[in-house]
């Protein structure tokens, strides 16, 4: 739909902590956290949402964790 209507798309791939099952991210010191994945496992699923969002022809990707930037 956006390249037919000559539109970019951009997305953020994740998951990421304030959607995670833990409460880390609500308390004092969780709060950094923010979009940062934690853990390998959620690494390997945001490469996965990477290549999902490319196969689709999405040419633009957020990246909020330098771990996964670096990967």
């Amino acid at each position: 739909m956006a390249k037919d209507h000559s539109c970019d798309l951009i997305l953020s791939c994740g998951p990421r902590a304030t959607y995670d099952t833990g409460a880390t991210v609500l308390s004092p010191q969780g709060v950094r956290i923010g979009y940062r994945l934690r853990g390998m496992e959620q690494v390997v699923r945001a490469i996965e949402d990477v290549k999902r969002a490319v196969d689709l022809g999405v040419r633009g990707i957020l990246v909020y964790d330098e771990g996964l930037l670096d990967s």
